[in-house]
């Protein structure tokens, strides 16, 4: 097949154009998220996982497979991060170099500032929107021990990367959740002899507290330490 030169130029102007459309289209998407900080309450963060999860959740089902997965979620990530630091304060909060590197994979161009080994529930707490990124929970990587207390001020809101769903490597923590609704993932510490503990697939197990994932808030006696919408 031969191709003109007129035809290769054409082609490319056509891009041009889209690409002058999708500028102007992100441009407006963050006026409206500007919009959007003054119709929430002062309490309520820029950061709404669930309306994250369902954003995405629908451009995955309407894609096509000429779009790949990683590259729709790449593209999002920066459009949702730039939409919610119209909103307010943007902050992750690390511990190490992997952890800050999936973390602004997720939310490119954030802040960043390092997370403090003690008392970090509590920095969490008073950094304007904060999102702390931590190792995913396992029988070494005990910190989600510390969120059963009844003072613990921060729950678990999504897991990273966001895709592939397999591939848990991080968790994103910051402050308070919305009630549970069906079709949420709940996450929830239970004592390891509980007649509770063997419901729900189990995560991790350490010093004495076991944590399981369900469909569904477990018995009183378990704290519930997420309530998300993971992939």
């Amino acid at each position: 097949m031969i191709t003109s030169t007129d035809d290769i130029l054409q082609t490319r102007t056509n891009i041009d154009a889209i690409d002058d459309q999708i500028l102007a289209l992100a441009e407006l998407r963050l006026h409206l998220a500007t919009n959007l900080r003054a119709l929430k309450t002062t309490e309520s963060p820029p950061w709404d996982p669930v309306r994250e999860h369902a954003v995405l959740q629908r451009l995955m089902a309407q894609r096509n497979e000429i779009l790949a997965p990683e590259v729709l979620l790449s593209m999002w990530n920066a459009l949702i991060t730039a939409s919610l630091m119209r909103q307010g304060p943007l902050v992750l909060l690390t511990q190490s170099s992997e952890m800050n590197a999936l973390g602004l994979a997720a939310f490119p161009n954030a802040a960043t500032e390092n997370l403090a080994f003690h008392n970090w529930r509590q920095q969490i707490a008073d950094t304007k929107g904060s999102i702390a990124i931590l190792p995913y929970p396992s029988d070494q990587q005990t910190w989600w021990c510390t969120l059963a207390k009844p003072d613990a001020p921060v729950q678990v809101k999504a897991c990273l990367p966001k895709w592939p769903p397999d591939r848990r490597t991080a968790c994103c923590l910051s402050v308070g959740g919305p009630p549970y609704q069906s079709g949420q993932t709940c996450w929830s510490v239970i004592e390891e002899t509980s007649e509770y503990a063997a419901q729900g697939n189990e995560i991790a197990r350490a010093k004495g507290l076991v944590l399981l994932e369900s469909d569904r808030p477990l018995d009183a006696q378990a704290s519930t330490i997420s309530i998300g919408n993971f992939f």
